[in-house]
């Protein structure tokens, strides 16, 4: 079974995307996926305006019932250690040639981070300029080494989407 965090930018895509939720959805039903998520991960779908609509339904809405259906109880907290953690993943990122302020990139590392201390074995992001840029992957996979954790497999939504299409279409 591969254990999966998607990344706040999935839920954005997935919640126009009905056929790929139907295959996560199987896949999920076959035990061939976990799909976990973060308190970081609802909190950032839950700051969507109440006034976004999605045809005539809210975006916050139907974003967040999507994120509770595919999570499903497996949210991972967020403790000091992955505070920790991330934090040194900015130290690298920064000693890498980082351009981006810690501000703007704590929630991506918080997310990594609680996906390399639950040991997960993909992380979907459709963010590939900042949280899944070479640059923070390289910090990851360099302090994650340091730390004796296992890092998981980045995958950009588009190529975990190509993946999905190899899928049998739900019945």
């Amino acid at each position: 079974m591969k254990r999966i965090i998607f990344d706040t930018s999935v839920y954005g895509e997935l919640v126009i995307d009905h056929n790929s939720v139907s295959k996560i959805e199987k896949l999920i039903e076959a035990k061939k996926v976990l799909i976990y998520g973060n308190k970081v991960i609802r909190d950032e779908l839950r700051e969507v305006s109440a006034k976004s609509k999605l045809g005539r339904y809210s975006k916050r809405i139907l974003l967040l019932s999507l994120y509770d259906k595919l999570v499903s109880g497996h949210e991972i907290k967020i403790g000091d250690i992955t505070k920790i953690l991330s934090e040194k993943y900015y130290e690298e990122y920064k000693k890498l040639g980082g351009a981006e302020p810690f501000q703007d990139m704590e929630d991506d590392f918080v997310i990594i981070a609680s996906a390399s201390l639950k040991e997960l074995d993909i992380v979907v992001s459709h963010d590939t300029k900042t949280m899944i840029s070479g640059l923070a992957v390289s910090a990851y996979k360099k302090i994650n080494l340091a730390n004796g954790l296992r890092s998981p497999n980045f995958i950009p939504y588009a190529e975990y989407k190509k993946k999905l299409n190899f899928i049998d279409p739900p019945i």
